[in-house]
């Protein structure tokens, strides 16, 4: 088997005598799958009034994260037959509500919270690590959300274009009457232009974010409960060890070449897997910064002071933060190689 040095703090130990719990927390996992399932599939599209609608879909939103984090339990006691029933009564009713309009959504939207959650329950339970685990875990919530929406980005993407193309004439015609020279309405139009073409190409990038990041919260969740009731079981490495594997460097090389030397489809691809990895890169870049400033003592309110500036910095800090993360994937400069080395 390949070896990968992963960034934790204990050894893989699996207890076999698991402490038992009330089945009413997990009657009441049961009860949130199926209420998820009518506010995400049925109340949003039964909903008239825009505000109700709105506020039903923030609920829902939210409710993901419990949901993802109470599969994972169920998955992780081996509680089978509620876990199955749970997932097959909440779709049903899901279905009563929403009907068949939304069947895809629903088939595929269960679908990637069953995989997603009874994946990173399982292989906890079986000793793997916690880095192995969110990475398959992730990626089974990322394909489900390619597969539930790839259909639609084109589309997406063109509207969104055209929207972000009158967006520019409207502000063109506000900044024309303001008292500018034309060299700096120019560059502030075509600054502008800019981002808002960035946003729409990478549209695909923020809807598999914005999934990976609701399973990311409860994965972390599930396991900070099972480290406070369950010590044997292996813990997740503090942040100022976050690393991104060695591995993804080639996602990044190919990605890049395809963004240089592919078709547009290709580059279109090819950015949006650039700016999913840069964010995982940003996250393990500030992790670094965190560990030198706790090692040189810094005091909190210097840190507040820099991670301020780092925020409006903006783009400027993001990929600088992506770059240090990228580059400490070659250097190891927090020397986790020699920290665990663990069997894939």
């Amino acid at each position: 088997m390949n070896l990968i040095a992963e960034n934790i703090t204990s050894a893989v130990t699996v207890n076999p005598s698991r402490p038992k719990e009330s089945r009413t927390g997990h009657y009441i996992i049961i009860a949130a799958m199926t209420v998820y399932s009518i506010l995400a599939f049925g109340g949003v599209a039964g909903e008239t009034n825009l505000g109700m609608a709105m506020i039903v879909a923030i609920v829902a939103y939210f409710m993901a994260f419990y949901v993802f984090y109470g599969i994972s339990r169920l998955a992780y006691r081996r509680d089978t037959l509620l876990l199955w029933g749970g997932v097959v009564v909440a779709a049903i009713v899901g279905y009563l509500f929403s009907g068949l309009t939304n069947v895809w959504y629903l088939l595929t939207g269960w679908s990637m919270l069953f995989f997603g959650g009874t994946i990173a329950g399982r292989m906890i339970a079986t000793g793997r690590s916690p880095l192995r685990t969110y990475i398959y875990s992730a990626a089974s919530v990322a394909v489900l959300v390619i597969i539930q929406q790839v259909a639609l980005w084109p589309e997406m993407i063109v509207m969104s274009q055209s929207l972000f193309a009158e967006w520019i004439t409207e502000l063109k015609n506000n900044m024309a009457g303001m008292n500018q020279d034309t060299v700096t309405l120019r560059d502030n139009i075509a600054y502008t232009g800019r981002m808002l073409q960035a946003m729409s190409r990478l549209l695909p990038a923020a809807a598999i974010l914005n999934a990976v990041m609701q399973f990311s919260v409860a994965f972390l969740i599930f396991l900070y409960r099972l480290d406070r009731t369950e010590p044997a079981v292996q813990r997740l490495a503090p942040f100022t060890m976050w690393k991104m594997p060695f591995g993804f460097v080639a996602v990044v090389l190919l990605a890049i070449m395809g963004r240089f030397f592919g078709t547009e489809t290709m580059t279109l691809i090819a950015d949006n897997v650039l700016f999913i990895l840069a964010v995982y890169y940003c996250l393990t870049g500030l992790g670094l910064v965190e560990h030198f400033l706790s090692r040189l003592r810094v005091s909190l309110m210097v840190r507040v002071l820099f991670y301020i500036l780092l925020f409006f910095s903006q783009l400027l800090g993001f990929f600088a933060a992506a770059l240090l993360g990228l580059i400490d994937s070659f250097t190891d400069w927090r020397k986790t190689q020699h920290i665990q080395t663990v069997a894939m």
